[in-house]
């Protein structure tokens, strides 16, 4: 399993941003989420939940709470083509969340816990992550490479600064339907 990430804000610039999951529903405060345990935190401005294009990788970095032990690092900003949370496990699909904070509190290190059913090869069903935030526009994103990631059922990130949990996104992993959409090539 491969977890990308990548960081910049959404202006372009060639800073890395958190490529764990993907993309635009702008959700505010009432905003309806798909699972009832979804969460958006006090110090969230904007959050967004999609499919993106798959990114073009730039190198790879070791990442010991991933379950492939490395992640994808990419430099720009994955473009967001599908608000949803449900997500075809077909390979070389990419969702995530992006993600505004409302003040500079917590742009800095993270910690991302991404969930999700056991995985055929090795029975991993929790990833742990530390990513930086920027002061813009942040992606966490993931893509599927892997055969053996292709589990079905409800995924989970959540994004934690020190106590405070800023967000929880469930998203619902569905095969071989093709109602769901697939990340498209678009750079």
């Amino acid at each position: 399993m491969t977890i990308s990430f990548s960081w910049a804000p959404c202006t372009g610039a060639a800073r890395r941003f958190g490529h764990f999951l993907a993309a635009a529903v702008m959700l505010g405060a009432g905003a309806a989420f798909a699972q009832p345990s979804d969460f958006m935190g006090p110090s969230v401005q904007n959050l967004s939940v999609g499919l993106f294009c798959q990114p073009n990788v730039d190198l790879e970095e070791e990442s010991p709470g991933s379950a492939s032990g490395f992640r994808n690092v990419i430099s720009a900003v994955p473009v967001h083509v599908k608000s949803t949370q449900t997500i075809d496990t077909r390979l070389g699909n990419t969702f995530g969340v992006q993600v505004r904070m409302k003040n500079d509190d917590h742009w800095g290190s993270v910690e991302l816990r991404y969930t999700h059913p056991p995985f055929p090869n090795d029975g991993t069903t929790e990833q742990n992550l530390t990513q930086d935030f920027y002061d813009d526009w942040n992606v966490f994103s993931y893509t599927f490479d892997f055969p053996y990631e292709q589990v079905e059922g409800i995924w989970t990130l959540e994004a934690w600064s020190d106590t405070e949990q800023l967000f929880r996104i469930s998203f619902d992993m569905v095969s071989g339907t093709g109602q769901a959409g697939a990340s498209p090539r678009c750079n």
